[in-house]
């Protein structure tokens, strides 16, 4: 994949460096780095500790000397954190041509129980870990890497019917596959637009062995991490464009309109860059320099999905910025936009509190988490 360099770049610090010299030794007889971690859950916080660990072995020594990740027993807060590690892990063992393990033991959860397909499970071999991260369909398993430039638009159409195909096989209806795999190519589709980098799209369902406290009904997920490293963060081309001085359709002047309220109302919580990345999902609105207007709106999309689910955890990551799909927000308005706040307005009220989010790890380019939980008898009706 292209451009996954930049997540070690955008991330250099010496704010960890005492606790990764104290922490990090070395193993003469493997003639390895062995650091450990150990926590419970494994969240972005590890991520951005193991990109530190890197980047002090990169500027300490000069030698591509293995390292070991000893991570023991924990859970994945979710798929999107495995899928970046494996990322990470890609660029070790294939662009830099650096031995990586890492050592863990996860206990599955109904978020993250496809890491049981994850190429981390066999980190010490190389070749087969490069084979299963450039794509895999096993049983519930579907992951593929979709080039930056497509020669054929249609293949994003035959894929849109692969995944659909995928989805039936494992037990979800028509309707609802349709509509799963129309929303994912449309992610994919958009990413693509707005980074023009290489998209990894990675899908699993779980055994439907999950059961909840007082409750008799069986559960399981449907999980699936979009993402793209580039220098363009997502809001990015739409702010561009806002600002280029061209004169655009009526709803771009409803977004100025809406800015002009927002600013207002700028806080350490939530900015400019903020706005963009509310006002990117609105339906009609794109970023692209070559559309006028833009497509159907994603957050639609993930509200009718969501509507279905008993439980869900759906976001999208560019920066250090989080966004929050979060169901009972995602209505549209008398004027076709969606204000992610109780009031469902847009152009006079910001987004609610918690649908925007702050991390300490840069994730350059685009990814999104969305994850839902089914009830078994429901059949994805």
């Amino acid at each position: 994949m292209q451009n996954i360099e930049l997540i070690f770049k955008c991330n250099q610090t010496d704010k960890l460096d005492g606790l990764i010299k104290k922490k990090l030794k070395y193993e003469g007889k493997k003639k390895s780095f062995v650091y450990p971690i150990e926590v419970d859950i494994f969240s972005g916080d590890q991520i951005y500790e193991i990109i530190s660990v890197i980047n002090y072995i990169d500027k300490t020594y000069k030698q591509k000397i293995p390292v070991t990740f000893s991570c023991g027993s924990f859970e994945f807060y979710d798929k999107l954190v495995y899928v970046i590690l494996e990322c990470l892990c890609y660029y070790l063992l294939e662009i830099k041509k650096q031995r990586v393990h890492i050592s863990f033991l996860a206990r599955h959860t109904i978020w993250s129980e496809g890491v049981a397909f994850s190429p981390l499970c066999c980190t010490r071999d190389r070749e087969k870990f490069l084979k299963l991260y450039n794509g895999d369909l096993r049983g519930r398993h579907y992951r593929k890497i979709i080039p930056a430039l497509v020669e054929d638009e249609r293949d994003l159409s035959r894929m849109m019917q692969e995944i659909a195909c995928f989805l039936q096989n494992n037990g979800v209806s028509e309707k609802s596959s349709a509509e799963l795999s129309e929303m994912l190519i449309e992610l994919v589709g958009n990413s693509r637009e707005h980074a023009n980098s290489d998209t990894l799209i990675d899908i699993d369902l779980t055994e439907s062995t999950y059961t909840k406290k007082n409750d008799s009904n069986i559960y399981y997920g449907m999980n699936t991490a979009i993402l793209n490293f580039s220098p363009k963060l997502f809001y990015e081309p739409l702010k561009e464009k806002m600002n280029s001085g061209i004169e655009l359709p009526g709803k771009y002047r409803d977004v100025n309109k809406a800015y002009e309220y927002h600013r207002d109302h700028f806080s350490g919580a939530y900015g400019d860059n903020d706005f963009f990345l509310v006002s990117s999902f609105q339906d009609g609105i794109s970023g692209s320099m070559n559309k006028k207007m833009g497509g159907k709106g994603l957050t639609t999309l993930i509200a009718s999905l969501e509507e279905k689910a008993d439980t869900h955890l759906c976001y999208v990551l560019s920066g250090n910025t989080v966004m929050f799909f979060i169901q009972e927000l995602l209505n549209y308005d008398k004027n076709k936009f969606i204000g992610f706040n109780r009031t469902g307005d847009y152009l006079t009220d910001i987004p609610e509190k918690g649908v925007i989010g702050k991390i300490r790890t840069c994730f350059p380019g685009t990814s999104y988490n969305l994850s839902f939980v089914i009830k078994k008898e429901w059949s994805l009706q």
